[in-house]
């Protein structure tokens, strides 16, 4: 027997209601609980924000983050920065403002103290890092807990940095170190290429 008009008209709604539901789950970033967004703050779909109570993500005005970055709370992250895709922040990291993080950066607070006995791991730690205002973090570059990017520095493409890094210099290598200084002028900034030739690196304190 042929169904009224009405009643095939409402399966139809109703399988359409279901797609929007399906394009609206992937379309919308995952936040947990305690994401606190500023105005104009642009997060792609594909990332994951992990928040909960004590764990909050904090993001200022006009950030944007792109696509499939991982983040664990609790996240500062101030105004106007700027998140390439692939980020990866683990708890206790605070971003200040204008900063730059290109594709694939690592910010890992994560470490164990060294056990004695069959397992070299033991008690596990986790220590800040602070990226101060507008540094920039290349490509693949890690940074780990403890440390403190100096503002307007920058980290090298591929650099593992695990020591404090001052203002104004350019670190690159693995561990990194000191390659160049940078110093504004009028036309625009200068990084110092002449200072530190590749076999005369300045160690980081």
């Amino acid at each position: 027997m042929k169904q009224p008009d009405s009643d095939l008209l409402a399966e139809l709604l109703a399988e359409v209601e279901a797609l929007r539901a399906e394009v609206r789950a992937l379309t919308t970033p995952r936040h947990g609980e305690r994401t606190i967004l500023g105005e104009n703050v642009r997060i792609d779909p594909a990332c994951t924000l992990i928040s909960r109570e004590n764990a909050t993500i904090r993001i200022g005005d006009h950030t944007q983050v792109w696509r499939g970055g991982e983040w664990t709370g609790p996240v500062t992250v101030g105004k106007r920065v700027f998140v390439n895709q692939g980020s990866y922040i683990r708890p206790l990291v605070t971003i200040e403002d204008d900063v730059s993080l290109g594709p694939f950066v690592r910010l890992i607070t994560d470490s164990h103290d060294i056990s004695s006995g069959s397992r070299r791991t033991g008690t596990p730690r986790k220590d800040p890092i602070l990226v101060r205002h507008g540094a920039w973090i290349g490509a693949g570059a890690t940074v780990m807990g403890g440390v403190t990017i100096g503002a307007r520095s920058i980290v090298a493409v591929g650099a593992v940095v695990n020591r404090d890094v001052p203002d104004d210099v350019v670190v690159a290598g693995v561990p990194a170190r000191i390659v160049r200084r940078i110093v504004d002028r009028e036309q625009g900034a200068v990084a110092n290429l002449a200072a530190y030739p590749a076999n005369q690196a300045e160690h980081l304190s």
